[in-house]
């Protein structure tokens, strides 16, 4: 099994977790925030019956199958504490607990539709997507990816809550955006650099 390239796993992983540490610790400067975001919310380009399309949608990790339910357990009861306990509770959870590479399946993506609109037709249509991440000045990936949409289950009930614990959405448990699952099958480094330029970096095998 080919194994993500550590560059990419850096950009879209383990600074993101150094960035949550450092907002539990109250150590970032507020301007970062914005510009560490497109780390998580990168384009999805898509074509089909829509026609040729991008929105902007977040994306993260989804655990392996054998921790899958232990994790969604978890995440049930730290949407159901996030209010008596207030948002550092909820970093130290995701820092301490969801943020372990160990139980994640670094093979595949998860995201949420709330739209369902030109990437949900052309998704079901084909089931392709490329993302495309960019962070100013010069960082850019391109990853392609065979996508599934997922409308029940497990998965979609896990990326619910991850979604309502980033961004303060009710404090219990909810089931209410489709997801999709992305399997990643090419990684392309398309930063403005020696080692980029449309670089390929990653083919699944």
């Amino acid at each position: 099994m080919a194994v993500l390239p550590e560059k990419f796993l850096k950009y879209v992983f383990y600074d993101r977790l150094e960035f949550l540490k450092k907002m539990l610790g109250g150590e970032v400067d507020p301007r970062d925030v914005y510009l560490m975001f497109t780390r998580a919310n990168p384009v999805f380009i898509t074509d089909g019956p829509a026609g040729l399309n991008g929105s902007v949608k977040m994306i993260s990790f989804v655990p392996k199958g054998e921790y899958l339910r232990e994790m969604l357990k978890r995440a049930r009861e730290v949407m159901r504490g996030k209010r008596d306990n207030g948002i550092e509770y909820v970093l130290k959870e995701l820092t301490e607990y969801f943020y372990d590479i160990n139980k994640l399946d670094l093979r595949v993506l998860g995201a949420l539709e709330m739209a369902r609109k030109h990437t949900w037709e052309n998704v079901k249509a084909n089931g392709k997507v490329t993302l495309l991440f960019y962070t100013p000045p010069i960082t850019s990936f391109e990853v392609r990816c065979d996508a599934e949409i997922v409308e029940e289950g497990e998965v979609m009930e896990y990326l619910n809550i991850m979604h309502d614990l980033y961004h303060g959405a009710p404090n219990s448990p909810r089931v209410k955006y489709p997801a999709y699952i992305l399997r990643i099958r090419e990684i392309y480094d398309k930063s403005a650099s020696r080692e980029g330029f449309d670089k390929l970096i990653y083919r699944a095998t």
